[in-house]
């Protein structure tokens, strides 16, 4: 199976995700070696990162499948906090207008911004919890559910 990491942010000039992309793309594939991929090798799994106003890291529980092009598309919301919020926050004025979030439609996991000193440390982390909230909830390709156990992914951050 392919990965692919792909960001949309919803914060003009925002370009902070490109210096964390190497990270989390190891991390994604790390953990797809641990599942047995043998019948979709030719499939690509893209993981979406939205950057955006939001107080949690939302994984999307419907996700697409373009079963022509055999790729799988998961989409998972990265809380970027407003400058009042944390010191390496965001002004308010650089965020797009967007409706907000249904959070019936999200796997939700809570973000505590005192945790982090920088905007990197939180996106990275933000992307490990929604990428293992995907997988433990179960990812769905061509029949298959893609899932690792909560204990997996606790030992995994032990290491």
């Amino acid at each position: 199976m392919k990965l692919e990491i792909q960001e949309t942010s919803n914060i003009i000039g925002f370009y902070d995700f490109r210096d964390c992309q190497d990270s989390i793309c190891q991390y994604a594939a790390e953990l797809l070696k641990k599942l047995d991929l043998s019948d979709l090798s030719d499939w690509t799994l893209i993981l979406r990162f939205v950057l955006g106003k939001s107080d949690w890291v939302g994984v999307y529980t419907k996700g697409i499948t373009y079963p022509s092009t055999k790729e799988r598309d998961i989409s998972i919301i990265i809380p970027i906090p407003l400058l009042d919020q944390a010191s390496y926050g965001i002004n308010k004025k650089r965020f797009l207008t967007r409706p907000g979030l249904d959070p019936s439609k999200f796997i939700r996991v809570d973000v505590d911004y005192k945790k982090y000193k920088t905007i990197q440390e939180l996106i990275i982390d933000s992307a490990k919890k929604g990428i293992d909230a995907a997988f433990i909830h179960g990812i769905k390709i061509k029949g298959k559910t893609l899932k690792i156990k909560v204990i997996e992914a606790i030992e995994d951050k032990k290491q």
